[in-house]
């Protein structure tokens, strides 16, 4: 809307002019037409640009009607003119659309630019997000194993005396035992064998 706009305030005032300068200029007045011509057909593109040629061209027409009292033609009414400014439109309306390709282009790879770095920085968060856990895994794993090595390094060492007192006892070294103290022996015994290899099972998984 806005070129629009800005274009047909540029074709009044090419009319404006022309009706000034035609008394003094003549035929030659015409040639003005290619300044809004060009200026359109850069706003326009391509094809609107050709159909506000021809508009032109016939508002010229017109102008020269409304400056002389006699139709005189002129180099842009005739075909060579006309063709003359279809030209000028063409190759300015075919320069605007390229150019407006290549700034969409333009955008279109910054955009994707601006993506591919979004998605970047997206990845290397991730990975350090990974990489914290991986490291906060190792330390929870280490403090586990240095738990049950000490764990069962505190229990080892007295359950070691306590079997080596009943031992001991089975062996009669403080005098014999009788049935019901033998039965009571042994179970201890057992229980403590039990807990040694327990102990040697957590050990071993804790490496």
């Amino acid at each position: 809307v806005s070129s629009i706009g800005t274009i047909a305030l540029l074709t009044l005032l090419y009319a404006a002019v022309f009706l000034l300068v035609y008394p003094a200029v003549g035929n030659a007045t015409g040639a003005l037409s290619i300044i809004p011509v060009i200026f359109g057909s850069w706003r326009l593109g391509l094809k609107r640009g050709l159909i506000y040629a021809l508009i032109l061209f016939t508002i010229t027409e017109g102008l020269y009607e409304l400056s002389s009292d006699i139709f005189q033609t002129w180099s842009i009414q005739s075909l060579p003119g006309l063709v003359l400014l279809l030209i000028s439109s063409s190759a300015i309306g075919w320069l605007s659309d390229l150019v407006s390709q290549i700034n969409a282009q333009k955008d279109q790879i910054e955009a994707q630019r601006q993506e591919l770095q979004a998605e970047i920085a997206q990845r290397k968060q991730t990975e350090q997000a990974l990489l914290r856990a991986k490291d906060a895994a190792v330390a929870a794993d280490k403090a586990k194993s240095m738990l049950l090595r000490k764990v069962s390094h505190e229990w080892s060492t007295p359950l070691s005396v306590i079997t080596g007192y009943v031992e001991m006892l089975q062996e009669n070294v403080y005098g014999p035992l009788n049935k019901e103290q033998s039965r009571v022996a042994q179970e201890i015994k057992n229980s403590g064998d039990f807990l040694s290899e327990l102990i040697n099972y957590l050990l071993e998984h804790a490496k």
